[in-house]
C-alpha cells in the first residue's frame, strides 16, 4: 500500500496531523511516520483512518500536481 496517499488526503481535508492522531488514537510522531512510510501500519489503524476520512464517500484523484477530492453528492476539494 502506498501510505503517502494518506497525508494527501489528510492535507486535501484541512485537516492537521494533531486533529486526525487525537481521532484516532495515537502520537502525532506516530501518524507522521506512517504517513512518511517510516512505520507500518496496522490493520487497526487503517480502519480507524478509513473512517476518520470517510474513505467510502471519497474518490481521489491526481490532477496536474495536486490532489482532487471528489465528496460523493458534489463539493470538491482541492489541494494547493
Amino acid at each position: 500500500m502506498d501510505v503517502s496517499i494518506l497525508r494527501e488526503i489528510r492535507k486535501g481535508l484541512g485537516w492537521t496531523q494533531g486533529y486526525v492522531s487525537e481521532l484516532v488514537g495515537i502520537s502525532v510522531s506516530h501518524l507522521g511516520d506512517v504517513e512518511r512510510g517510516e512505520r507500518g501500519i496496522s490493520l487497526e489503524l487503517l480502519e480507524k483512518l478509513v473512517i476518520a476520512y470517510k474513505f467510502e464517500i471519497v474518490l481521489c484523484r491526481h490532477v496536474r500536481g495536486g490532489l482532487v477530492l471528489h465528496r460523493i453528492g458534489g463539493n470538491d476539494m482541492r489541494e494547493d
